[in-house]
C-alpha cells in the first residue's frame, strides 16, 4: 500500500502546556533491505484516552518534494517484527504527543537520549498555511523541514 505523506517539521524549546489528544511510545528500528532503508515502527498508545492499541509499520519513504514523501507499507506480523529488530542497524525511540487543531494533527517528539523536542505538522500539501495553537508557537525555535540532520534517521543511534 502507498500513502502520501507531507508535513513540516520544527524544532521546540520544550513541550508546550496543552492539552493533547494522545500520548503514544514509539520504537523504530531501520533495516538495510538490498539498495532500500525501510523503517519498522512499533507504537503504543498509552494516554489515558486510550484502551493500550498498538499499531505496526513496516516501510519505506520515497521524497517526491520538499517536505513530501510515499510511503510504501508493508503488512508485518509481531514474528516478523521481532525478526526484523534484530537485523536493524539503528534505532530510535520517543515519546509522541499529538495535538489535534483546527483540522491539523501537530505531533511533538521527545527523542530518548537527545535533549531535543520536534514538531511535525502533517499537511495536505506544502504550501497549506498553519495557524499554531498559541501554546505551540511560543515554543518554536525554527523551521528544519528538509534539513536531513534533523530527520528521525540522522537522530537514530546505531545498533
Amino acid at each position: 500500500m502507498q500513502k502520501p505523506e507531507i508535513e513540516r517539521r520544527f524544532v521546540l524549546k520544550r513541550i508546550p502546556i496543552i492539552d493533547f489528544n494522545h500520548v503514544y511510545d514509539i520504537r523504530q528500528y531501520y533495516i538495510q533491505d538490498g539498495d532500500l532503508v525501510k523503517r519498522l515502527r512499533y507504537q503504543f498508545d498509552s494516554s489515558f484516552r486510550s484502551d493500550g492499541q498498538s499499531t505496526l509499520e513496516y516501510l519505506h519513504k520515497i521524497q517526491t518534494g520538499h517536505g513530501q514523501f510515499i510511503e510504501v507499507l508493508e503488512d508485518v506480523t509481531m514474528d516478523q517484527y521481532h525478526d526484523l529488530t534484530k537485523k536493524a542497524f539503528k534505532r530510535l525511540t520517543k515519546k509522541r504527543y499529538v495535538h489535534e487543531c483546527d483540522g491539523l494533527k501537530f505531533e511533538i517528539d521527545c527523542i530518548d537520549g537527545i535533549q531535543l523536542v520536534m514538531l511535525e505538522v502533517e499537511l495536505d500539501h506544502i504550501d497549506q498555511p498553519i495557524t499554531f495553537p498559541d501554546a505551540i508557537l511560543k515554543e518554536i525555535v525554527g523551521e528544519v523541514t528538509g534539513i536531513k540532520g534533523f530527520s528521525n534517521f540522522a537522530l537514530a543511534k546505531e545498533q
